[in-house]
């Protein structure tokens, strides 16, 4: 009996576990694709740092400062260890990141930001529907690279589970 009951703790903690690591589990949901390692041309990489004033929990990516709004670093600065795939219920949605940008791409600013701008993070309020993803970038306005803007650039359906 003693053994029974272990073995159904056990089972309950590795179903309950699974439905946490994937996020949302079956509840309805959109998913946030932040662009951490390779957004598209004309687009700079992004840290999500809060969902709706909360902390976003991803991976050891903690070189990038929760108050900074845009990074300058040199090429090669890594950041491939944050988590990009965020699970969100549908409704509005405020999400605030932070903008890494190369320093050789920051040349072609014309007031270049000094390393780390000290504004707020960049804010994105995004109404997130049910089985849709939303791949999201930083777009950097030239003139005034401080007031850049997290962007959608493309909305597909999350695929099924296989």
């Amino acid at each position: 009996m003693k053994h029974a009951v272990i073995v159904a703790w056990l089972l309950a903690a590795i179903t309950l576990g699974g439905c946490i690591a994937t996020g949302m589990g079956s509840a309805p949901h959109g998913t946030v694709s932040v662009a951490t390692v390779a957004p598209p041309a004309g687009l700079y990489r992004l840290v999500l740092q809060e969902v709706d004033g909360k902390p976003a929990v991803y991976g050891g990516a903690r070189r990038v400062s929760l108050r900074v709004s845009l990074m300058v670093v040199d090429p090669g600065f890594d950041i491939s260890d944050a988590r990009s795939d965020f699970d969100l219920p549908p409704g509005e949605h405020t999400l605030s990141f932070t903008a890494i940008v190369d320093r050789p791409d920051a040349r072609l600013f014309v007031n270049t930001p000094s390393r780390q701008a000290g504004k707020a993070a960049g804010e994105l309020k995004l109404t997130v529907e049910a089985g849709k993803r939303y791949l999201v970038a930083a777009k950097v306005i030239d003139i005034e690279p401080d007031q850049w803007q997290p962007v959608v650039y493309k909305v597909d359906d999350i695929p099924p589970h296989r």
